[in-house]
């Protein structure tokens, strides 16, 4: 009896994280829409009591090895906290990093499954930027996988901006196979953003930068966490799509000049603006003219005081805790209400780690049928 009781709550426990995994998919793809609102709250619901349920898994998982417990357990966690990392413990975050280790190490991992480890992984003291780019680049070279290929682009630029690298032939070659692989999704939406320096780390996810205030000139309402960039403006076909150059490289990005630059009047000129990475292209947000404050910033809400989830919540081990590891407006992402909170501690500044503990072997086996890498180069 005790054999089908654990049998089928590792079903509905694969049946979750399925739901789980789709929801993920349909935030990225109309975040602000009603249907996504109403499947959020129905599956919220479904949860009931998150910290027995937990308890539950964290049963069926001492009776065997089940990594999609052990995703249940992750996704579980991050909805509980609404869906929002800033309502994370340091502590939470760790455990959802370590739940989704399992899928990234047997080489396994669907895009969700990428997207929630990466996205927990960076918040962590421990992260590794070797160790991310290397999985990352295995799952870009052997799976195809466009998460994959998105966040190694995006890793290759942040390694580039900050110095450390002068070829950008990583950034065009991940950014044009995300583009390959993209076409069936949302190509011009922002992601993640480009940060400042003080974080943890230097992206910023879509869903930490408030509401989007509608309008011709609209933005998100909390642009506090992002960091203005320098570049030249090369063309401008209209008021809805011109290109700039990032400085200092040949890299371009998208921008709309709407009736603020002139093509008869500011070809060459130098801009800052707010940097948004899309599946398609570098997208270049809110310029301005350099040391002019953006609209985005004198209209932004005061700054989000959001502090984590208490600490009562049930916290799973796997291991013990790594020590080394055209167009606008967009759309407004469907955030939870921030409740009277305590400030989460000051982070460190972010200096693209390299170092890490031992990480279990790597790359995984390679279940048959596979064809060989198409990589003609590594960027680590």
């Amino acid at each position: 009896m005790l054999g089908v009781v654990l049998v089928a709550a590792v079903w509905v426990t694969e049946q979750i994280g399925r739901a789980e995994e789709l929801l993920d998919n349909l935030r990225n793809v109309n975040a602000e829409g009603k249907y996504y609102r109403k499947l959020d709250r129905r599956l919220t619901a479904l949860y009931g009591d998150v910290e027995r349920l937990v308890e539950q898994w964290q049963e069926v998982r001492r009776r065997g090895d089940n990594p999609e417990v052990d995703l249940a357990i992750a996704r579980t966690l991050y909805a509980k906290a609404g869906r929002d990392w800033s309502r994370l413990t340091e502590e939470q975050t760790r455990t959802i990093a370590e739940m989704t280790e399992g899928r990234i190490n047997n080489g396994q991992a669907t895009d969700a499954d990428l997207r929630l480890w990466f996205q927990s992984y960076r918040r962590l003291p421990e992260y590794s930027e070797t160790h991310a780019l290397e999985r990352l680049a295995w799952f870009a070279s052997e799976r195809d996988s466009l998460d994959a290929n998105y966040y190694s682009y995006i890793l290759n630029f942040l390694i580039w901006y900050r110095g450390d690298a002068r070829d950008e032939e990583g950034i065009r070659y991940y950014l044009e196979e995300c583009k390959r692989l993209s076409r069936q999704h949302r190509r011009q939406w922002s992601f993640e953003w480009l940060g400042g320096s003080s974080r943890p780390h230097p992206l910023v996810h879509f869903g930490e930068l408030g509401r989007w205030h509608h309008g011709p000139t609209g933005f998100w309402s909390h642009p506090q966490e992002l960091v203005r960039v320098s570049g030249i403006i090369e063309e401008i076909k209209g008021p809805q799509s011109g290109r700039l150059r990032i400085a200092r490289s040949q890299l371009s990005a998208f921008f709309a000049p709407r009736n603020q630059f002139w093509q008869t009047r500011d070809i060459n000129e130098p801009v800052e603006f707010y940097l948004g990475f899309s599946y398609e292209e570098l997208r270049a947000w809110e310029p301005t003219y350099p040391g002019e404050t953006p609209d985005a910033l004198i209209n932004a809400a005061p700054p989000k005081v959001v502090g984590p989830l208490g600490t009562s919540s049930p916290v799973v081990s796997s291991v013990p805790a790594h020590t080394g590891m055209a167009p606008v407006p967009e759309p407004q992402p469907d955030e939870p209400e921030a409740g009277p909170a305590v400030p989460a501690p000051a982070p460190g500044p972010y200096r693209g780690r390299s170092g890490g503990a031992a990480f279990p072997r790597w790359p995984p086996a390679r279940p048959r049928g596979l064809g060989t890498s198409r990589r003609p180069f590594t960027t680590f």
